[in-house]
């Protein structure tokens, strides 16, 4: 073990200790110990370097403090193994952790969708926002305490992933956890209620204890739709009156129907059920976590005649004359609402899709003998698509979805789509499209570029210099879509624009091999265009197209080819270079690049 002043590795007990070996410097060290012979034992340590450390991470509180509502940080400070903010000032024991007064995910820590609150002087567990969406279904949670407001010493380990509130003037372990009284709590029915929305003390809702239930009859339940054109579902959360602390379900769980039990949690989303709107008996039993639905006069485990099953949405048809493109394939199981984001966060440009184009999702259940659901999201916080229901599922195998601006919109400014759901595999997403010629195949080139005609956005495609703007537009040669390059208006040099292309690697051309290029282009400025095979690096040096051109008001054909000869070396991309003429336009189509044929 490593003696108490960290300067040995030391072998025995805290009384009769042997120095086996003294650290010359700390830094990262491998140890290996041979203790197949316990009386001759063997240690080998090797010093790997000095210890490296990532940016300082400006750790901070935002939550219920006095004269601060989550407006900003207060600040926390490094005290030997602990992140400290003393004198904390809350009106409300209620708040997060997070890092450089950012909501990044790996830094933004609360409690684990469900968690009950805490106590002060109490061990608080905590997770990133990071891992609460990867694993739990949602979002970290705020977190609560149960006990008064007042000042407090704040603890936390990023290491441990541990929160103290402690009395002011103690450390974690010095005080005992402060116990609170029960109080005597009601709980209140809150949500989509006739002509009443989301009022957390309205009569209606208020709910009495009937043996192990708490129960509120009677209650006029609508949907979302009906109420505020939400969604076609009645939704409601269980709170304690007065307060928005209460239960919901896991995050993703799909909707229920009347006379179901459904599983709730603390801090749980908004509780959907698909059930024809009117009067219910709504029974709560907090012990248990469940919550149910029911048609008035019965209770849980009665047997209700003709029981609601929840609403299959029909799928749209997709139009003959449209062309599937696979945009996304592999074998996506998600058993506990864990979700797909490759279609999300930057990954696959959703601003070119169009109105009228269709998605359709290959899905399965994993285990053919249960429920399953798939629900599609958007990529900030994982919330619902404006414009899609919240879940299919059960007997819909294909999933397809017609595209509509709402939805294109939602997508472009939520960062994307999340395929989430539970028991359900999915295997294939597939955009339905009008078919358009790509600009991908040559007669005499071999082609490695496979966004040559910007049909999937600019994915692939990178500017340089910072010399112009670049937009998709609906301007291509052939009707389909072009990229519109707009120059600076300080762009004086031809290598101060430039559009390139990735190759596979940076020693992909080969010595003696001979490489072809073409590409179309128009611009309104006649503007001097380029091909150029570059190293990013010690001055940029390139294989140059052996011509200028320039480019007219007409798509103009653009061709050229080199035997590579080795110079430079560690060419990693090719493209185009085309400034110097200020506030001019250049547009781009069909670039195709590779081995002659």
């Amino acid at each position: 073990m490593i003696s108490a002043d960290g300067k040995s590795l030391v072998y025995g007990t805290s009384d009769d200790e042997k120095v086996i070996y003294n650290v010359p410097e700390t830094g990262n060290y491998t140890i290996t110990i041979d203790a197949r012979d316990v009386k001759n034992m063997t240690v080998e340590v090797v010093y790997n370097g000095p210890v490296t450390e990532g940016p300082e991470v400006s750790w901070g509180m935002m939550g219920c403090f006095v004269d601060n509502l989550w407006a900003t940080d207060v600040p926390m400070t490094k005290e030997g193994e602990w992140i400290v903010a003393k004198g904390a000032q809350f009106t409300e024991l209620t708040f997060k952790i997070r890092g450089n007064a950012s909501w990044n995910d790996k830094h933004n820590m609360g409690y684990a969708p469900g968690t009950e609150k805490g106590l002060v002087n109490g061990k608080i567990e905590v997770v990133t926002a990071e891992y609460a969406k990867a694993n739990l279904g949602g979002d970290a949670a705020d977190i609560k305490l149960n006990g008064e407001p007042g000042t407090y010493d704040v603890y936390f380990s990023y290491e441990n992933l541990e929160v103290y509130v402690m009395e002011p003037g103690y450390k974690p372990g010095e005080r005992e956890p402060i116990q609170v009284e029960p109080k005597d709590v009601t709980y209140t029915v809150v949500g989509t209620l006739n002509n009443i929305n989301w009022n957390n003390s309205a009569p209606e809702g208020l709910m009495t204890k009937e043996g192990d239930y708490y129960v509120a009859k009677n209650v006029p339940l609508v949907t979302a739709k009906t109420l505020y054109d939400g969604a076609d579902q009645i939704e409601f959360k269980i709170v304690e009156t007065g307060t928005w602390d209460g239960y919901g379900v896991a995050a993703g769980t799909a909707a229920a129907s009347a006379n179901a039990e459904i599983a709730v949690v603390a801090g749980g989303d908004n509780i959907p059920v698909v059930a024809a709107e009117g009067a219910y008996d709504v029974y709560f039993d907090k012990a248990n976590g469940k919550v149910w639905v029911m048609t008035p006069g019965y209770k849980p485990g009665d047997e209700v005649p003709g029981g609601e099953e929840p609403v299959v949405p029909e799928m749209p048809e997709i139009p003959s004359d449209l062309v599937a493109y696979t945009i996304w394939e592999g074998n996506f199981e998600s058993g506990s609402w864990g979700g797909m984001q490759d279609l999300a966060y930057g990954q696959y440009d959703w601003s070119v899709r169009k109105p009228g184009q269709y998605l359709r999702f290959t899905c399965a259940p994993t285990n053919s003998s249960a429920d399953w659901v798939i629900s599609l999201r958007v990529g900030t916080d994982w919330e619902h698509i404006n414009g899609i229901p919240q879940q299919f599922y059960n007997n819909v195998y294909d999933l397809v979805v017609e595209l509509t601006d709402e939805i294109i919109a939602d997508l472009v400014a939520r960062q994307g789509l999340i395929v989430q759901g539970d028991n359900v595999t999915v295997t294939k997403i597939e955009l339905y499209r009008k078919e358009i010629n790509t600009g991908g195949e040559s007669d005499t080139i071999d082609n490695i570029v496979t966004n040559s005609s910007f049909e999937d956005g600019a994915s692939g495609w990178m500017g340089w210099w910072s010399g112009y703007t670049q937009t998709i537009v609906d301007e291509g040669r052939n009707g389909g879509s072009a990229l519109l390059c707009t120059l600076s208006e300080t762009s004086a040099n031809l290598w101060e624009a430039q559009l390139y292309w990735s190759l596979p690697s940076a020693d992909y051309l080969q010595v003696g091999v001979t490489y072809a290029y073409e590409y179309y282009v128009k611009s309104d400025s006649a503007l001097t265009v380029q091909f150029l095979a570059q190293k990013p690096s010690d001055g940029y040096p390139a294989v140059y197209g052996p011509d200028t051109f320039k480019a007219g008001e007409d798509w103009t054909l653009i061709t050229g080819e080199f035997t590579y000869d080795g110079n430079p070396d560690s060419i990693d991309r090719v493209g185009i270079q085309f400034g110097g003429t200020p506030n001019a336009k250049l547009w781009v189509d069909d670039f195709i690049f590779g081995p002659k044929k």
